[in-house]
């Protein structure tokens, strides 16, 4: 509902409206606009994240980009951890090894866009 200056400051009669009244519908008007505000947010965020879009299967992908996300995020999280051995040498516990030398580039390409991706 829109608020107009003549509806917020006159009555129906046309008279001024006391300040206290002013202020009440003032008030009322935000708070309806904050709950549209925070509604909107949430419908945006929606498409943002494909659950909601032009045909039925955008939820479920949206839904599966999400979960995916998710998951290489703790992947990383994983081969990030960094430990510190009895003689006090850092060392990272969860690695990944590759025993051919040409896939080691491609590899380490692909795993860094994969971490770009969900940073």
């Amino acid at each position: 509902m829109k608020l107009t200056i003549d509806e917020l400051f006159f009555d129906d009669r046309g008279d001024y409206r006391s300040a206290a009244a002013i202020e009440d519908r003032a008030r009322d008007a935000l708070i309806r606009l904050e709950q549209e505000n925070a509604h909107l947010t949430a419908e945006l965020e929606r498409y943002r994240n494909g659950y909601q879009g032009s045909c039925y299967a955008c939820e479920p992908v949206g839904m599966l980009n999400q979960r995916l996300r998710e998951l290489i995020g703790e992947f990383f999280k994983l081969l990030d951890t960094v430990e510190e051995s009895d003689s006090g040498r850092e060392f990272h516990p969860v690695h990944i090894t590759c025993s051919r030398v040409l896939m080691m580039e491609p590899l380490n390409k692909v795993l860094k866009e994969m971490k770009e991706q969900v940073q």
